[in-house]
């Protein structure tokens, strides 16, 4: 996880600064005009030409912040709206290299479009909150760009900064841009429940202290504690359960309990921890599995043994449509998983509710080897 910019904790030169202050420190928003001034807007014909002549020199000259050279491309012929491999503009480069007079001249010098689009419907907005570039987002907010622009996921700004741990960002998206605590953005999270989904309990904290809703769930169900199960993460899940309030038997998607969900990951340590905190060792989502069938169908051999060894799970469960582990570990083409459970005993033979056989789950992988060994099981098995 990426280190906080800059830590949380204030200097102590500064006591009266409560701990959880995440104001940014130096945001500078006065543009050298000067600079601006020395190259006026290109208006020239493009042509293919320059496009393979320049546009990878245009993109270097941008990084760099070298608007000299950006300029006498541009003047040559080059399209200013020309994209790289990924979609990005001249400007969505400035914003995330930070390079502010060349962003600033693009915006308002050459007028190009604030709220393009690349990968993943990413405005230059956002594309400086990956970053963490505070000077480009005052930038780009002061050249008029959309203050609220989400990308196809409906993520905004404040999402892609909690996503990142950036704690100036999150401040800057709520002070400056008034997004809200509350915003919703992929599977329809807050940001408290993007901040938990990296683990960054610091974030977490100063979230709760400013008002956000320490209960909110996303539209799969999932509140904080699941997502921090999900991505391994104990100290989150403690700090879920110890000052959250949020149960270890708490309902997240498809009717999952955090320890099922840790189980998906194959986090044996935090798995572990839940089950010392007194979670429920048996516990099934809505679709019946159980965690030895997550881990089976998406993590470890480890997970597996654990969830049979110390959760006292069978390796012959059924869950989902009736299917044992071994089944569903065929389904999404866990060789290795497979291997192991056919080397503790699980039955090669056992077949779903559709009566369904190993063979014919193994073929939905579209995995050559786990469709041969499934083969390979039923052949040399009666």
């Amino acid at each position: 996880m990426p280190a906080l910019v800059p830590a949380l904790v204030p200097e102590p030169a500064q006591p009266t600064e409560p701990a959880t202050d995440l104001a940014p420190a130096g945001l500078k928003r006065t543009p050298s005009e000067t600079a601006l001034a020395q190259f006026p807007a290109v208006n020239v014909p493009h042509t293919a030409l320059a496009k393979v002549r320049y546009t990878a020199l245009a993109f270097e000259a941008v990084k760099q912040g070298d608007l000299a050279k950006l300029h006498e491309y541009l003047g040559l012929g080059l399209n200013p709206l020309v994209t790289d491999d990924y979609g990005d503009t001249l400007l969505h480069t400035a914003a995330l290299h930070g390079q502010i007079t060349v962003l600033r001249w693009l915006a308002t010098v050459q007028k190009l479009p604030l709220e393009v689009g690349s990968q993943i419907g990413r405005t230059p907005l956002l594309v400086a909150t990956i970053n963490g570039q505070l000077q480009a987002m005052a930038a780009l907010v002061d050249a008029g760009a959309d203050k609220h622009a989400k990308n196809v996921f409906g993520d905004q700004a404040i999402h892609w900064a909690l996503r990142l741990s950036n704690a100036d960002a999150v401040k800057f998206c709520r002070d400056e841009l008034g997004q809200s605590l509350e915003a919703r953005g992929f599977n329809g999270r807050t940001p408290l429940v993007m901040a938990a989904a990296e683990g960054d309990v610091e974030v977490m904290r100063w979230l709760v202290a400013q008002g956000a809703d320490k209960h909110a769930k996303g539209d799969d169900g999932n509140q904080a504690i699941h997502l921090a199960a999900r991505l391994s993460n104990a100290d989150a899940v403690k700090y879920c359960r110890d000052e959250l309030g949020q149960s270890l038997e708490a309902r997240g998607f498809n009717g999952r309990t955090p320890l099922v969900m840790a189980a998906a990951e194959g986090d044996v340590e935090v798995m572990r921890w839940l089950v010392a905190q007194g979670a429920d060792k048996h516990a099934k989502g809505d679709d019946g599995n159980q965690a030895i069938h997550l881990a089976a169908r998406l993590s470890n051999a480890d997970a597996v043994k654990y969830c049979r060894d110390e959760l006292g799970q069978s390796l012959e469960a059924r869950g989902l449509n009736s299917r044992t582990p071994l089944v569903q570990a065929a389904q999404t083409g866990n060789l290795a998983v497979m291997r192991w459970l056919v080397g503790a005993g699980a039955n090669p033979r056992a077949v779903d509710s559709s009566r369904h056989t190993l063979l014919d789950i193994a073929k939905v992988s579209n995995n050559a080897e786990t469709i041969a060994y499934a083969e390979q099981l039923l052949r040399l098995r009666p």
